[in-house]
């Protein structure tokens, strides 16, 4: 699990894919929804962008964690890697990231003491977690998004500044100023 520490804008991101990943599944269990990793995929990118925007910070490591440009949208590949076995089945297991050498695996959560985070989680969750994946493809891919963007200049990793942008553009009108 992700150390419980202070967070400032300078200091390294507290979680990965995964631990956002199981964010959602807890979500969707809790309504007793199925997520496809097309949905999952999606859900994830679109915390990682309203958390630059709405907490000013990474969610998680980019470098790391590059935000891919794949055919239907952003994909993260440490996700897509491991729950592609499933195809387009629904995602029945939780995400297990690294495997810890001391420990095995480990099943990632947001720490339940990371309230302004889990805030911006579950209204990302509101706002899209009852879309289709086919609707959460065609939010992707609107014109100017980060995902048009690195299509057409034929880059395969989203840039973090037009994610940035993307987002802090839509904050008002997406009415996330109480949530910062």
């Amino acid at each position: 699990m992700a150390k419980e520490t202070k967070k400032t804008d300078s200091s390294p991101p507290l979680y990965t894919p995964s631990h956002v990943a199981n964010f959602f599944l807890d979500c969707a269990k809790e309504e007793r929804k199925n997520l496809t990793m097309l949905e999952l995929q999606k859900l994830v990118y679109f915390a990682y962008g309203w958390t630059l925007a709405v907490l000013k910070r990474d969610l998680f490591d980019t470098t790391t964690h590059p935000i891919r440009r794949y055919r239907y949208g952003p994909v993260l590949e440490s996700l897509y890697q491991e729950f592609k076995f499933l195809g387009n089945a629904p995602i029945d297991v939780y995400s297990s990231g690294l495997a810890d050498p001391n420990d095995g695996f480990k099943t990632l959560h947001i720490d339940k003491g990371d309230e302004k985070v889990r805030r911006v989680l579950k209204r990302v969750w509101r706002l899209y977690g009852h879309l289709s994946g086919k609707d959460l493809v065609l939010l992707t891919h609107q014109a100017g998004s980060p995902w048009d963007k690195a299509n057409h200049e034929g880059n395969s990793v989203l840039k973090k500044a037009d994610i940035k942008e993307h987002f802090n553009d839509r904050f008002k009108s997406y009415h996330w100023q109480n949530y910062a």
